[in-house]
């Protein structure tokens, strides 16, 4: 099994309700082909470099996820699927990502 992170972009006009019904969608996805999501961050609405299907912003959301290698390309096709999904990437996660989320995690669990 292999560490992932892939990142999305959703259309800036889903509401809320949809978009965290897109994010489970994924995440569904990867616990499907018996994966297991380790870290999610909503970074929520930001501006795009340049315009994608006429649309300025988007909405991003992080997954980094332990899975098999058929995990990525059954994400490839749902988000290829999905109307509402502007861009996507899924690519493996490096050391320094892993390290960054353990610290990240064991500095909320102190402020708890």
């Amino acid at each position: 099994m292999r560490n992932y992170e892939t990142i999305f972009i959703l259309d800036p006009l889903l509401e809320e309700e949809k978009i965290n019904q897109e994010v489970e969608k994924v995440k569904g996805v990867i616990t499907a082909k018996k994966g297991e999501v380790l870290y999610e961050d909503r970074w929520g609405m930001r501006k795009l470099a340049y315009s994608i299907k006429r649309k300025e912003q988007g909405y991003y959301t992080l997954l980094v996820f332990r899975g098999g290698p058929e995990i990525p390309a059954e994400l490839e096709a749902s988000f290829k699927l999905n109307e509402n999904c502007l861009r996507y990437f899924t690519t493996v996660a490096t050391k320094a990502t892993l390290k960054r989320i353990k610290e990240e995690e064991a500095k909320s669990k102190e402020e708890k």
